[in-house]
């Protein structure tokens, strides 16, 4: 028989679009948040009160980092 297991991840630091994974998709949403009108209290990821490009090099060091397993 084979055990198969699954995990839930659940509030992972630079997951804006909560898939998962930090990725090309979350800098992406930073990134729109950051340049439009307007904001997600979700692209505030390094919890400064607001989203820039504190929040767009968190999520590119997740996504760059050695326990991401995210393509």
């Amino acid at each position: 028989s084979i055990l198969c297991q699954s995990v839930e991840v659940r509030n992972l630091k630079g997951d804006i679009t909560s898939d998962g994974r930090v990725n090309g998709g979350d800098r992406t949403a930073v990134i729109a948040v950051w340049t439009g009108s307007g904001f997600s209290p979700a692209s505030d990821v390094d919890l400064s009160g607001r989203t820039d490009g504190g929040d767009r090099t968190t999520v590119i060091g997740v996504w760059t980092g050695p326990l991401n397993c995210a393509p």
